[in-house]
């Protein structure tokens, strides 16, 4: 619309010198200064909108869905939202013990604590008193109340996900003392075009297309896989 060199606005005026002014269109001014504003900071001021948006529009129908699964059930089920997304390793740690303490108090007693394999949380983990590490590994942290053990579990559909995408993304891997390479897993997959061994195909070389599906990560890392691999 106003673009200085062939907007309509540009037009206009070279061909009706007489016209004083053209206000334009104010949502697409509104529109350009915030993007001139935004522009500076990337993506993130984008992701921060929509992060406080998904916040405010799903946890309070998360919260009012699993009330009603727990109505249906007829068990009694302590819920608490915290929304934790931006917070550092040591603010999610505080949550953390804020919801023992509540669940505590309620009566539940709370053995284990699940979440994806992603590095906040485990420097949360890790700030609650356990070492996710590959050396010296202790896999609990003491309850801020009565210090029995938390067990730290990661997601295991998480985390296979996260080997597979480490892999593909990398090409390579080394475990200290064996090279892990993708090629192999795709070279297979381009062989077992009738699956006659295994369930790898094209769309699990094409793992981009479905990365968020658990059964295609598995089937990559699955023994039949391996099995294939080593004959």
């Amino acid at each position: 619309m106003r673009s200085r060199k062939s907007g309509l606005e540009k037009k206009l005026r070279n061909k009706y010198p007489q016209l004083l002014d053209i206000g334009g269109d104010t949502c697409h001014h509104a529109h350009n200064a915030a993007k001139a504003f935004c522009k500076p900071f990337y993506m993130y001021v984008e992701k921060l909108a929509i992060d406080m948006h998904n916040d405010f529009e799903w946890s309070p129908d998360l919260r009012a869905v699993l009330s009603n699964i727990c109505d249906v059930l007829n068990i009694k089920c302590l819920l608490v939202i915290f929304l934790i997304n931006g917070l550092s390793a040591p603010e999610r740690a505080n949550l953390i013990n804020e919801a023992l303490r509540y669940t505590h108090d309620t009566g539940v007693d709370v053995v284990s604590l699940t979440f994806d394999g992603t590095s906040s949380n485990i420097a949360a983990a890790n700030e609650l008193g356990a070492n996710i590490t590959a050396n010296n590994l202790v896999n609990f942290f003491p309850h801020p109340v009565t210090s029995n053990p938390i067990y730290v579990i990661l997601d295991a559909c998480h985390m296979l996900k996260l080997v597979r995408n480490c892999l593909a993304s990398k090409g390579s891997l080394y475990d200290g003392e064996n090279l892990v390479n993708w090629k192999y897993i795709t070279e297979l997959g381009k062989l077992q075009r009738l699956q006659a061994a295994t369930k790898l195909r094209l769309r699990h070389v094409q793992w981009y297309r479905e990365r968020n599906k658990v059964k295609v990560a598995a089937q990559v890392l699955s023994s039949s896989a391996a099995d294939a691999l080593h004959h």
